[in-house]
């Protein structure tokens, strides 16, 4: 078959306007949810005054939420998976669009496709992983939110990058013209294809949570890599786009390091070490977040070049409760039990999260697992405080822990919620390590804590008896029996109880119970607001227990879930 010189025009035009109908179509999806989401905001406000016009519109969308909001294993929801399949559908419908298998060799096509739809797919993914996207205001999900959509486009532009790669080597090595894949070009094509696959590895659900710090710098670092070499791969027509995708990147980057900045200028934390493996962080500035939401704090004494996110306790007087985990987390509390009440430079960064607005329902009701009670407690005393100037009419919050130690964790917050009018507050001590409170086992949870009790008297050693007629070598004995009593406060509290007793329940709370109590005392007129944060069990047994409580006559119920473990 004799080569046709207008078969690569072709092959471009028709890769160029699938592009189009790419960019087209996912910007007409990503449009679809924003309309729901201001649909949504429109008939949460004017509950109430609905007719029967608006009545009828919002009974499919229960009947949806009804069925897809629940928990699927490995995906966050029904909802998230009809999304991913869609997607799917979508991704695989434009890669065979106006495909033709014809020529010397009819697979270069198809690989030349794949080669653009990575690329297509890489637009989107870095929109999803800004930390300050616009999707985040547009469709009510914050960036931790759509870091789940993220990754499933990450892997999806492996995949591509996979098919481009792999087939078009093939192609060549048939057809005798394995010297092309010496050129320059290819090169750069093989070294960002390498960067990807370092990626996609680091990212693996075993490496990222037990070594988050490193897959951070590898991301950042292979996404360097990735961009810049794809732009050399293929200039003329990807090198524009890789520019504007760094750069989309970069001002992101940017904007969290000028508000970082302005933030931290003059700040300083204050570290102080709490019973049960917790540390409670008070900055020095005043700053005013939005109660529930969270932000990327940094401590360079603790880790120079690492930030985490945190959920912020209270504000102005910005504060956090931090749980030991691992890596910075751990060694943070390590630091506060042999240093209490430091004080430390720190820069933060936030505020994040869509969280919404729980003043403007009429009832609101509030789960948290473990160190999760900072979202809880934000939002319950910010309600409090504002008694008469909201809408919400009773409050149920529960808080579920694992050790009567952790009642100390929010002392006067409790104390303070016993006194609302309106907020009826409960704690549930579980006694073991239920996966609602903590995604920890109880064999980790106890050597992490004897971690921190061994370090106490590694940072106090004292020395070996010495002769007392030695009048130096019995102060050198009165120093270490002064380090020895040290350890002793210290390792007090770690096992320090409340200063006042607390009524608690034993065992896990009935979720499904406690929703559907509200629910029934509600009006039909009335809006009920569901929030969670905590390990991904505890996501679960929400998600199901508002699944089950939604009926088509019932008041209007929508649930905001804070999960651990973002990053």
């Amino acid at each position: 078959m004799a080569f046709d010189p207008l078969v690569p025009i072709r092959i471009l035009a028709a890769n160029k306007h699938t592009a189009k109908l790419f960019t087209y179509t996912f910007t007409g999806l990503i449009g679809v949810f924003i309309l729901l989401h201001f649909g949504r905001m429109y008939l949460h406000l004017y509950h109430g005054n609905r007719g029967t016009l608006g009545k009828a519109i919002a009974a499919p969308f229960r009947v949806y939420r009804k069925t897809f909001l629940r928990k699927i294993p490995k995906f966050t929801s029904g909802g998230h998976l009809v999304t991913i399949v869609i997607y799917f559908g979508l991704n695989a419908v434009f890669q065979f669009w106006d495909m033709k298998f014809t020529g010397l060799f009819p697979y270069t096509f198809f690989a030349k496709r794949a080669g653009w739809m990575a690329i297509c797919n890489a637009a989107l993914a870095f929109l999803l992983a800004m930390k300050n996207t616009p999707l985040s205001f547009l469709t009510g999900y914050s960036h931790e939110r759509l870091n789940v959509l993220h990754r499933w486009v990450g892997r999806t532009i492996w995949f591509w990058s996979s098919i481009h790669v792999l087939t078009f080597s093939i192609t060549l090595s048939i057809g005798g013209e394995t010297s092309k894949i010496r050129e320059k070009p290819q090169i750069y094509g093989y070294i960002a294809y390498s960067a990807f696959n370092i990626i996609i590895i680091t990212s693996l659900d075993y490496l990222r949570k037990r070594h988050y710090e490193f897959f951070y710098m590898m991301h950042v670092c292979m996404f360097a890599i990735a961009v810049s070499f794809l732009g050399l791969h293929k200039p003329p027509k990807f090198g524009k786009a890789m520019i504007v995708i760094g750069s989309i990147w970069c001002g992101d980057r940017l904007l969290r390091t000028v508000r970082g900045i302005y933030y931290s200028h003059g700040n300083s934390v204050t570290v102080i070490p709490l019973p049960g493996l917790a540390t409670k962080l008070v900055f020095k500035r005043p700053m005013n977040f939005t109660p529930g939401s969270h932000a990327f704090v940094r401590i360079p004494a603790i880790r120079k070049f690492q930030s985490h996110p945190f959920t912020i306790t209270s504000s102005p007087n910005v504060e956090f409760v931090v749980r030991a985990q691992k890596g910075f987390t751990f060694d943070l509390h390590t630091y506060a039990i042999n240093h209490p009440n430091a004080v430390l430079k720190a820069f933060i960064d936030g505020p994040y999260g869509t969280v919404p607005d729980f003043k403007r329902m009429n009832n609101v009701v509030l789960f948290a697992g473990g160190s999760g009670g900072a979202f809880l407690f934000a939002i319950a005393m910010d309600i409090a405080r504002n008694v008469g100037r909201c809408s919400v009419i009773g409050v149920e919050a529960v808080w579920v822990i694992k050790d009567r130690r952790h009642l100390t964790w929010f002392e006067d917050e409790l104390e303070e919620l016993k006194k609302s009018p309106i907020v009826n507050m409960s704690v549930y001590v579980t006694h073991n390590t239920d996966p609602i409170v903590t995604n920890l086992s109880v064999e980790a949870d106890a050597a992490r804590e004897e971690n921190v009790r061994r370090s106490i008297y590694v940072e106090n050693d004292e020395p070996q008896l010495p002769d007392l007629n030695d009048d130096i070598a019995f102060k050198v004995l009165e120093s270490g029996l002064v380090r020895q009593s040290a350890a002793q406060k210290l390792e007090a509290t770690i096992d320090k109880m409340p200063r006042i007793p607390y009524r608690t329940h034993n065992g896990r709370p009935d979720i499904s119970a406690i929703i559907g109590s509200v629910v029934n005392s509600s009006e039909q007129r009335n809006t009920v607001a569901v929030g969670a944060c905590g390990p991904s069990e505890l996501m679960r047994v929400a998600r199901n227990a508002v699944a089950d409580n939604i009926t088509l006559t019932g008041p209007s119920i929508t649930l905001h879930c804070e999960q651990f473990g973002w990053g």
